[in-house]
């Protein structure tokens, strides 16, 4: 295929399939040029950074370094929701194409609405291709994506079927077929579905492909041509991951992304940690004091994009938390995340200021209940709430253990209150948190 016929979004992957293997101080350059350009643009077309940023850069100032960087003003949620529009940016360049606003699910309670290029749209394909060759899909096979969608896509009990696995490559010309399931319906209709299908990838949120992977083992069920389990928009732990092996002996690949900014992290194809983005997004993972993380340290996700001239995000406070690792050994240059840990809402609060990720697991409570669904909630700083769903009612011995395994997994001095529920419901966005801090 000649550059004359190439879609953009393949030209820009072939810079990504060079760009992964350069140097850290080679990407750092790179990203730096970006980030000038971005501020420079900023400042001049944007009224708020003008108005925050006003007593912070210069243009007459020496280009900015990491060192000066982490000298702005970082950005919160509450601030884009603030703003009613004057981060929206005037005199977009010409070449980033036409401009659509997009606005996130609010999982974080937060909603907020930013604008988006066409470029930005280009660098999110091809970073999807790149996603897809890391981990050597066969393009041709059949993909079944259980999410949320639109109202009339994907009802039960046939969802909907596309040719394609959508725009980043469709452009292939021997490419499979996608089927579509909305994310709410029963998990046994939806273990049905994909035993009538038989495909050959699932994409799915993982607390949905972990109740998948129960029913199947609970009801010896298997999936034949599965290759492997595709995640996104929650948080993987290394419970899921065996869950999949256990039930069909395939890999879980996961992606860190967000609508905002698009893609931040993608699994490394041969290691179960993340290679930032580091071509289309800055990221900064800081500590409590504002300085960036350690290898083997855990901090606030601060980002940045670099591409999306309509809404520049500009050391933008995502609000999730993540951990910080070495460089990887596949020899790719991309930083690495070891893991992402969740959102703030997800994280217990002391009443002496500490905090600390709660640990749940759903293996756990199933060896000594039925448990099917379950979710903890930090009400206040000394009381628990346990929901679960299981499927028969629960016995006081049942009860008691399961609070017990609760107080087991906090190490702190909680009330647990265990509520038995009919179900838990999955929020407006199609995703399920199993841990939620109310304070």
């Amino acid at each position: 295929m000649t550059n004359k016929f190439k879609p953009e979004h393949m030209m820009f992957y072939e810079g990504l399939d060079k760009s992964q293997w350069w140097s850290i101080s080679e990407m750092e350059k790179y990203q730096f040029h970006h980030l000038n350009r971005l501020l420079d643009h900023a400042m001049q077309n944007n009224e708020y950074y003008r108005n925050t940023f006003a007593s912070f850069y210069s243009r007459q100032s020496t280009i900015l370094n990491s060192e000066m960087w982490q000298q702005l003003p970082i950005l919160k949620r509450e601030d884009i929701q603030k703003t009613s529009g004057k981060l929206f940016s005037q005199n977009i360049p010409s070449n980033h194409g036409k401009v659509h606003s997009i606005s996130t699910s609010g999982s974080t309670g937060a909603a907020i609405t930013v604008q988006k290029t066409e470029l930005s749209n280009k660098v999110w394909l091809a970073q999807t291709l790149r996603d897809h060759i890391w981990h050597k899909r066969s393009l041709e096979k059949k993909l079944a994506i259980i999410r949320i969608f639109e109202s009339y896509v994907g009802k039960a009990p046939l969802g909907t079927t596309s040719k394609g696995w959508g725009p980043a490559t469709n452009i292939i010309n021997h490419h499979g077929s996608s089927h579509l399931l909305d994310i709410n319906t029963p998990i046994n209709i939806q273990a049905e579905w994909l035993l009538n299908l038989d495909p050959e990838y699932i994409l799915t949120y993982p607390n949905n492909i972990k109740a998948l992977a129960d029913y199947f083992i609970s009801n010896n069920l298997s999936l034949p041509a599965l290759k492997e389990i595709r995640t996104l928009g929650e948080v993987v732990d290394n419970e899921i991951r065996k869950q999949c092996l256990s039930a069909w002996n395939v890999p879980l690949s996961d992606v860190y992304s967000s609508q905002e900014t698009g893609y931040i992290a993608i699994q490394c194809p041969e290691n179960n940690h993340y290679h930032m983005q580091s071509e289309n997004i800055y990221v900064e993972v800081l500590n409590d004091n504002n300085n960036p993380c350690q290898p083997g340290e855990i901090g606030r996700v601060i980002v940045t994009p670099l591409h999306n001239f309509a809404t520049p995000l500009i050391r933008y406070e995502i609000g999730d938390y993540a951990e910080v690792g070495e460089q990887c050994s596949c020899g790719r240059g991309l930083p690495v995340l070891n893991k992402i840990l969740g959102r703030s809402r997800n994280l217990f609060k002391l009443e002496d200021g500490e905090f600390f990720w709660p640990r749940t697991g759903m293996q756990e409570y199933r060896k000594y209940a039925p448990i099917i669904k379950s979710q903890l909630i930090q009400k206040s700083f000394s009381e628990l709430e346990l929901k679960v769903v299981a499927e028969k009612p629960l016995s006081k011995e049942e009860c008691s253990t399961l609070v017990n395994v609760v107080m087991s997994f906090v190490k702190h001095d909680f009330t647990v209150t265990l509520n038995q529920v009919e179900d838990i419901s999955r929020s407006s966005n199609g995703k399920y948190e199993d841990v939620i801090c109310m304070i």
